[in-house]
């Protein structure tokens, strides 16, 4: 076999098998399920707390969901964006609260 007949034999045998973009493809996207619902049963623990209608620090509320501040501020700045709770204060002085029913 010539050199050209062996690249073309890997080139077939390659391109009968998923690529490795496809198989990264789908564990991303299993581990971006899992992530999501994690985010999410967090979530859900955030709100829970929230229902005393006290505020929070963002200090008290990674206590009590056992993640670090900048993972609770991430989560907690997407329940801000969702209309979900609120802002009080600024900085060191920030604290949060459900968001008043209308």
């Amino acid at each position: 076999m010539s050199n050209n007949e062996d690249f073309q034999a890997i080139n077939q045998v390659s391109s009968d098998k998923p690529s490795d973009n496809e198989d990264f493809q789908a564990i991303n996207e299993v581990s971006s399920d899992k992530i999501n619902q994690k985010q999410h049963a967090v979530e859900k623990k955030l709100l829970a707390v929230f229902e005393d209608n006290q505020e929070h620090t963002i200090s008290e509320l990674a206590e009590i969901v056992k993640l670090s501040k900048p993972r609770t501020r991430a989560i907690v700045s997407s329940l801000v964006a969702k209309g979900k709770i609120t802002i009080k204060g600024a900085n060191k002085n920030r604290s949060y609260r459900l968001q008043p029913k209308r």
